[in-house]
């Protein structure tokens, strides 16, 4: 992995493997969202839900990512989905 080969230079020997693995965690989940954005930018909604519900909880129920899957539920014209999860963004 690349960060693990910039942090495991000899200028930063003070970052603990808790470290990069944290910023690995935040790398993959910029992926995961970077990736589920390209698919619904191209209307692939099937792959960019997959993608965002792929995604830890913690980061599923955040407005963004509930308004990206209201999004494609409702161009897959899933509306009663769609709905519900607008819903729940109200609520937020």
């Amino acid at each position: 992995c690349p960060v693990r080969s910039l942090i495991h230079l000899p200028i930063y020997p003070q970052f603990s493997s808790a470290f990069v693995e944290l910023v690995e965690n935040i790398i993959n989940l910029f992926k995961l969202l970077e990736q589920g954005l390209q698919h619904l930018s191209q209307y692939e909604c099937r792959q960019a839900i997959e993608l965002f519900e792929s995604i830890p909880l913690k980061h599923l129920h955040t407005p963004w990512v509930l308004s990206r899957l209201a999004n494609c539920y409702y161009h897959l014209q899933d509306y009663q989905k769609s709905s519900l999860i607008y819903r729940e963004l109200r609520t937020k």
